[in-house]
This record gives C-alpha cells, structure tokens and sequence, in this order.
C-alpha cells in the first residue's frame, strides 16, 4: 500500500535523485526515450511497451498510409513534449510538483507553434489556479499573464475582481 503510493505520487527522477540511484540504476534519465514516444505516439509515456506491442503486430497503428511530419520542425516537437510533460506532471496535486511545474512553464522552450502555446497555456492556467488558490496571487497573476489563453485572461480578470486588468498586455507567444 505504501509502495503503490510512492510509485504513483514520486516521479522517478526525483526517486533516483533522493535514494542515490545514480550508483545502481542503468537508465536513470529516460527524457530521450520519452521523448521518441512522443514523436511517434504523439503522446507523453514512459515504457516501451507501446513501442514492444506495435513491433508484435499486437498494437495495431493507423491503416492509412499517408505519413505526414506532425511537427514543423525539432523545435516545436520538443517544445509541445515538454509542456505536454509538464501536464502530465501535474496531475499530481504536490506543492513541489507545481512549484517545479513552475520553473519549466516559465523558461520552458518557445512556443513556435499553436499547439505548443496551446499546451504551455493549459498547464500556465491550471498551475495557476493551484497557486491562486493557495494564496499565492502574484505567481498566479505572473502564470495567467504567461499563459495568455481566453483561460488564463478570465483567471486574471476573476483574480483582480473586474475588467479594468483585461486591457493589459499580455506574454508573447
């Protein structure tokens, strides 16, 4: 019971870190791993088994045969990665997990792309709202501003308490 705790609730480099598992664990940082994941499942995950599965032919992958690139470029690839990590991250409700998830929206990649700013937002928002809800209304009012999504701009003007705030500039995308 514990352990499914900790399993589900500590994010594996934070273990590695804190129990020194730099000395006996082989693959400790999966980021390049993860990180081909997304490219080819477009989504955030952390096994092989995805990758296993289709190699079976257990996984069945799309029928049509047009392939086309899902990204622009490298740039935007590892950009909506990171922040779609940061979202997945974040659905642990741990202070240290937001005021990490923090750091990583604010000097995170730039947003060359839609999707990518679209991403940053969400994950600006709903950290956001987790701070301003702990009282902590200037970081909240700096994720909002970052953010700039019709989310983040209705938390700034419900956090300042009327429109006078919804004329202001707000960050680049």
């Amino acid at each position: 019971m514990l352990l499914d705790y900790f399993v589900t609730r500590v994010p594996f480099d934070l273990a590695v870190k804190h129990c020194g598992g730099d000395r006996f664990i082989a693959l400790d940082n999966t980021q390049p791993i993860e990180f081909l994941l997304y490219l080819y499942f477009g989504k955030t995950t952390v096994d092989l088994k995805n990758f296993a599965l289709r190699d079976l032919g257990i996984l069945r992958t799309n029928r049509e045969w047009s392939f086309s690139a899902r990204f622009a470029d490298g740039d935007e690839a590892r950009a909506c990665c990171h922040y779609s990590q940061v979202l997945d991250r974040i659905e642990i409700r741990s202070i240290g997990i937001y005021q990490r998830a923090t750091t990583e929206i604010l000097t995170g990649p730039t947003r060359t792309s839609e999707y990518a700013a679209d991403l940053a937002a969400r994950a600006a928002c709903q950290v956001g709202q987790f701070f301003e809800k702990k009282g902590e209304g200037a970081l909240a009012e700096l994720l909002y501003r970052f953010g700039a999504s019709s989310g983040c701009r209705e938390r700034l003007v419900r956090q300042r308490g009327g429109c006078a705030v919804a004329n202001q500039p707000f960050g680049k995308r």
